[in-house]
């Protein structure tokens, strides 16, 4: 059972590791759901990122357990392919992931994992070039008012200079020790926080 303010690592799977994503369209109505279903169950996201064959995001729920708020992304998202595409069973696997963690400490490695997981999977060289993340937003290069950047930036405030400066460094110290495959390929990244391996 979840608690209120409580932070989640959630991770939406196609199943059998199937794409969940044809398209940058596809994409961007996911963004759309989500941003709408964290509106409608009153969650907060922290940061997201869109695999081919997954979702992961970083959110602290309310008064809306988080399985209803993944279970709801999950059925409108496959509503709206089923629009398009035809499908042939279960398009997400049957259980969303989702994994408390705690304190501002682990936000933030939370955070930088999943802003990560694009290099990690061979899928861009550089995190900031990767368009379906939240790394954008936290480096100020787009805007996404869904999302709740302020927590995480307040850490690198508090440490004096420039927030997004700080986020900025706090990111390429993690990237340069990143081991990423020879060649880009649309492989998933390996979905457990660094704490959890």
């Amino acid at each position: 059972m979840s608690e209120p303010n409580e932070i989640y690592y959630v991770v939406l799977r196609g199943a059998g590791r199937q794409s969940i994503f044809v398209s940058d369209d596809d994409r961007r109505d996911f963004t759309d759901i989500v941003a709408a279903a964290a509106a409608t169950c009153h969650l907060t996201v922290y940061a997201y990122c869109w695999l081919q064959s997954e979702a992961r995001l970083a959110v602290a729920i309310a008064d809306v357990p988080i399985s209803q708020f993944a279970q709801r992304v999950a059925d409108l998202h496959v509503r709206r392919w089923e629009r398009h595409v035809a499908l042939t069973g279960s398009h997400f696997e049957q259980k969303y992931r989702g994994v408390l963690v705690s304190g501002q400490t682990a936000l933030l490695d939370l955070v930088r994992h999943i802003h990560l997981a694009p290099l990690k999977a061979g899928l861009t060289q550089d995190p900031a070039a990767y368009p379906w993340s939240s790394h954008r937003a936290y480096l100020g290069l787009e805007e996404a008012p869904w999302l709740a950047l302020e927590s995480a930036l307040r850490c690198f405030a508090d440490e004096g200079g420039d927030a997004r400066r700080g986020y900025a460094e706090f990111m390429g110290q993690a990237v340069q020790r990143v081991e990423t495959p020879a060649t880009l390929s649309n492989v998933a990244a390996d979905p457990r926080p660094q704490n959890e391996k």
